[in-house]
């Protein structure tokens, strides 16, 4: 069940809570505004909420605020980038091609002209190159 909460403080103002969060997000924001360390529970429980669309856009705005103003320790770093990695589909790729995959990442932009030549010259020297894009990507 989610509620809206009406307050004072910015953090509680567009609060959307879920019972799942394990301290409201009021809480983990006032917490990372004020430099402390969040535990590796706290960054997976955001982060699902996140995905499951528990917690309102402008809270998630003022947590990456927070973290990039405060910082992040390594170990939240680290904790953050492994709950991004497990809370979506990963592709599995046969065995067979495990030396053989190859990346080609572009920051995106209209102009990457790069990937369309790139690509097919991996592919012809026997390289698999999954060439994946961002949904955000779509008009390049």
């Amino acid at each position: 069940v989610k509620h809206f909460h009406k307050s004072t403080s910015f953090s509680d103002y567009c609060c959307i809570t879920d019972s799942s969060l394990k301290m409201s997000v009021g809480q983990l924001l006032r917490k990372k505004r004020d430099g402390e360390q969040m535990t590796k529970d706290e960054i997976e429980s955001f982060v699902q909420n996140v995905i499951s669309g528990n917690i309102a856009d402008c809270q998630i705005g003022a947590m990456l605020m927070a973290m990039y103003v405060q910082g992040m320790t390594d170990a939240e770093v680290i904790n953050l980038t492994q709950s991004m990695v497990l809370s979506g589909e990963r592709l599995q790729w046969r065995s067979e091609w495990s030396s053989l995959l190859a990346d080609k990442h572009s920051t995106g932009g209209v102009g990457d002209k790069i990937s369309l030549i790139l690509t097919p010259v991996l592919a012809a020297c026997g390289l698999k190159v999954p060439l994946l894009s961002g949904r955000s990507l779509e008009h390049t």
